[in-house]
């Protein structure tokens, strides 16, 4: 059986990437280090990649989390491992191998960590694994940006077995009712999600891929399973938006205004791990809940976005990191060059799906696709 699919969710995954791809555009021209950091710098695309950073993973954990259990529907456990292998693993293996070098190079040759051309490169990028910015290995074993991938893989093997825990949790919580107005899931949907993450981040710190602790994304991707095993929660949803648009809104402007003021270098103080929290949760049910009432309309080109999306993701940050290299030396402002990197690696990566990775099958796969 195909599994369900929400067309909701379809709308968000694409909002996502784009938000992942609009803030990679701009990472050169930001104050902390980047593959390749541009002299130019930027508040305006600085504050702007802070705000996306606080939502667009998380919420792609989460619709993961949903999708698994719209998936574990209609599949066996083995045939849905087998189809996150051929979706998420072979496109990391190719992406390791074939996308990602470049990036390295690029980050090698700006930094005057290596001299010569890219095939004068390549043998050498087997030397070491790539273990930080600006290091000395160069074997991107996770992906750089890729790193979702492999991390979705691992979360999907390691949360297997409490899969069904989860799903009774869900099922079975008397209190947990289709009512935005009752205190009881009011706090067990928000208040309680925020206080998981705020102590991961608090006990571990804020720092990681992605702008979250590591291990708060299993902790959002079971949460998006567990609020798909409830179908009456989709009413929730659409009702707490209300109530999660104002603590998301509150806690980011806190969030940011305070980075603005240390110009986004120093460490975070202790609180802000509950402001974060309450911001990427409050921002997800925000997104869920929207979706549901505006994004329910199936339409042609949310089919091309879909079969896109995956590619394009994996495309993005290498035309990204080119292209900032070659801009970087223009006589324009940072916030100029951000949208010409924007313009250039946006066409570059759908001419790119256009030309070879949708007219070709054995390419196909190497991307996730069927």
């Amino acid at each position: 059986m195909t599994p369900k699919r929400e067309t909701a969710l379809d709308w968000l995954r694409v909002l996502a990437t784009v938000a992942i791809f609009v803030f990679h555009s701009g990472s050169p021209f930001v104050p902390w280090t980047w593959h390749f950091s541009s002299a130019s710098k930027s508040q305006f695309v600085t504050v702007l990649g802070s705000f996306l950073l606080l939502w667009s993973m998380p919420i792609l954990f989460v619709i993961s989390g949903i999708s698994t259990a719209l998936a574990l529907d209609t599949r066996t456990k083995k045939r849905f491992l087998a189809d996150r292998v051929r979706r998420l693993l072979i496109p990391l293996i190719f992406g390791c191998l074939v996308i990602v070098p470049p990036q390295v190079y690029i980050e090698r040759i700006s930094r005057g960590q290596f001299t010569g051309s890219f095939l004068a490169f390549y043998p050498h990028y087997f030397n070491a694994p790539y273990l930080e910015i600006g290091g000395t290995g160069n074997f991107a074993w996770m992906g750089l940006h890729l790193w979702y991938l492999l991390m979705l893989m691992l979360i999907t093997i390691v949360t297997m077995p409490l899969l069904g825990p989860i799903r009774r949790i869900f099922a079975n919580t008397a209190f947990l009712k289709p009512d935005a107005g009752d205190t009881a899931s009011l706090a067990f949907i928000i208040v309680g999600p925020i206080l998981m993450l705020a102590l991961i981040e608090a006990a571990l710190g804020p720092h990681g891929l992605g702008g979250w602790n590591m291990l708060t994304y299993p902790v959002y991707f079971l949460l998006g399973y567990g609020l798909a095993t409830r179908p009456d929660l989709r009413t929730v949803l659409q009702n707490l938006a209300r109530f999660a648009i104002i603590p998301a809104a509150i806690s980011s402007y806190i969030l940011l205004n305070a980075a603005l003021q240390r110009n986004f270098t120093d460490p975070q103080p202790l609180g802000a791990s509950v402001l974060h929290a309450t911001a990427g949760w409050c921002w997800v049910l925000t997104l869920l809940g929207t979706g549901q009432t505006f994004l329910g309309h199936r339409s042609g080109g949310l089919k091309y976005f879909n079969d896109l999306v995956l590619p394009f993701y994996i495309l993005h940050q290498t035309f990204i990191v080119i292209f900032a290299y070659l801009v970087d030396g223009w006589s324009t402002s940072a916030v100029y060059k951000f949208g010409i990197i924007l313009l250039l690696a946006a066409l570059a990566s759908v001419i790119t799906y256009e030309a070879l990775i949708r007219r070709y099958a054995w390419i196909r796969p190497l991307f996730g696709l069927r």
